[in-house]
């Protein structure tokens, strides 16, 4: 009996070196300390913001800004460049390989070369040359009709161009916020967005907290920041005036 286990067990190795390719080994690779700074993946079916119960459109993978403050020094903003230079990539990995899923190896390099990119600053979120913004929460929009007609009524009015306007989602990244902006005609109003990707659970103190934010002013140094919304929200910190429309 102990002779013939090992031979089944020395036959199943071999069978399984063979059926193992080299990309599925690099999957299984000894980190390159990259992953360190990633948290956890969500599961699918959390991807939703309960503010206002709209689903978030894509996959967000989060940050540990407490551990890249420790290691890297960086600051809350140039926390959150990395974090959305880093999704972005994985979003334009995905849609050029035309494949869900990314190698650990491939998910490394970007993160590095984010890293080396936002220490030598480089922006992914370029703020406007305007001494005023205009902050728009555009959430409650995407689930509620009425809410959608004040938008686009506000958005016809010049005090939503009293500032440079930015559209802000926790809930759409990148694209989903440009489609919602040619969707609903306002194109030409020049909009900077603000998506999900720039999100994070951390609060000021850099500890994990009960809720994603987005610390407004810290983006946008020196600026007049005036947020627009349909009702006041925790998900942006730190702006100078709250208006609704």
């Amino acid at each position: 009996m102990k002779y013939l286990l090992i031979t089944i067990f020395t036959i199943v190795g071999c069978s399984t070196k063979q059926n193992v390719s080299k990309r599925d080994l690099e999957q299984l690779y000894i980190g390159s300390g990259a992953e360190q700074y990633f948290l956890p993946d969500l599961p699918t079916w959390s991807q939703f913001s309960p503010v206002v119960g709209c689903k978030i459109n894509t996959s967000v993978k989060y940050l540990n800004y407490e551990k890249l403050y420790y290691s890297y020094g960086l600051d809350y903003e140039k926390m959150v460049q990395l974090q959305y230079f880093f999704n972005n990539r994985i979003q334009e990995y995905k849609k050029r390989s035309g494949k869900q899923e990314i190698f650990l190896d491939d998910e490394s390099f970007l993160f590095f070369n984010g890293q080396e990119q936002i220490l030598g600053g480089a922006k992914e979120f370029t703020p406007p040359n305007y001494k005023k913004v205009n902050l728009i929460w555009i959430d409650p929009a995407l689930v509620n009709k009425t809410i959608a007609k004040r938008l686009k009524k506000f958005m016809a009015s010049s005090q939503a161009t009293s500032g440079h306007p930015i559209f802000v989602s926790r809930c759409l990244d990148k694209v989903g916020i440009e489609k919602f902006i040619s969707k609903h005609g306002f194109g030409d109003l020049g909009i900077k967005v603000m998506p999900t990707h720039m999100f994070s659970p951390y609060n000021k103190f850099l500890k994990l907290g009960a809720r994603y934010t987005l610390r407004a002013q810290k983006l946008l140094k020196g600026k007049e920041v005036i947020f627009f919304a349909p009702y006041e929200t925790h998900l942006i910190k730190e702006y100078k005036t709250f208006k609704k429309y």
